[in-house]
């Protein structure tokens, strides 16, 4: 996802706004600036959004991302229908910049949601690797429930496709064994 504006014009609104704060005469051009700056208001967000979008695949465990699949097939396809979104056409870009939000704010959650069960998981293999299995097979017990336990509450709370997950823990457990 790319966004096309000059930043050359943010600096210029803020020289602008700089000039008025100081009470100097705006330069000739800041008429102009009146109405850019409510198209710059809706520039930061966009470049926040497509940040987040070229990233995303870097930012999400790969054993997860088959649970966020939706959202990001949302994402991916509300960035490929688009039509051109120009910056004089405030409210189609407000709608356009308000949908985006959404939808990253959504994955955005799951992500930070389903790190922190994978770390939580992560951390109960870590014991378990310090464990001796024949030894103290009820802690193992209970670190498998634990593990079960986190994973159900997952798919409890509407995430599919967990089968790469699942199977990415059995084979921790495997290992740690």
């Amino acid at each position: 996802m790319v966004v096309n504006f000059n930043p050359g014009l943010v600096r210029m609104e803020l020289e602008a706004r700089a000039l008025a704060a100081m009470r100097l005469p705006p330069p000739p051009a800041a008429a102009a600036l009146d109405s850019l700056s409510t198209a710059l208001a809706h520039a930061r967000p966009l470049q926040q959004v497509a940040s987040f979008h070229n990233t995303l695949g870097e930012r999400m465990i790969p054993s997860t991302r088959p649970m966020m699949l939706q959202a990001a097939l949302d994402l991916s396809n509300l960035v490929q229908d688009q039509k051109a979104v120009y910056w004089d056409d405030v409210e189609q870009l407000s709608n356009y910049t308000d949908k985006l939000k959404k939808i990253v704010l959504k994955l955005e959650t799951q992500n930070t949601y389903l790190t922190g069960q994978h770390v939580a998981i992560r951390n109960i293999v870590q014991k378990l690797i310090d464990t001796e299995l024949l030894a103290k097979q009820s802690e193992w017990k209970k670190g498998v429930k634990d593990m079960r336990d986190i994973i159900d509450t997952v798919e409890s709370n509407g995430y599919k496709n967990t089968e790469l997950w699942r199977s990415h823990w059995d084979w921790q457990l495997y290992k740690a064994s």
